[in-house]
């Protein structure tokens, strides 16, 4: 499985997930500076957080 990685709304970069993980993750929330974004692999997919404004868990490549 390949997630993407990096913490923009537009995201060229991306990498093959480690044995054990096999969700990709992207999850978003407001601070002050604006909204920040988190994605990468996961071996289970989290909880969503009181701050998250949206939390995706998938199973394809790139689909976070």
């Amino acid at each position: 499985l390949t997630c993407k990685t990096c913490p923009f709304t537009t995201c060229p970069n991306s990498e093959s997930c480690p044995g054990g993980q096999s969700i990709c993750y992207q999850r978003k929330w407001e601070e002050h500076h604006g909204e920040r974004i988190e994605r990468r692999c996961v071996a289970n997919c989290p909880a969503f957080g009181s701050h998250d404004t949206s939390l995706l868990c998938c199973t394809r490549d790139n689909c976070n």
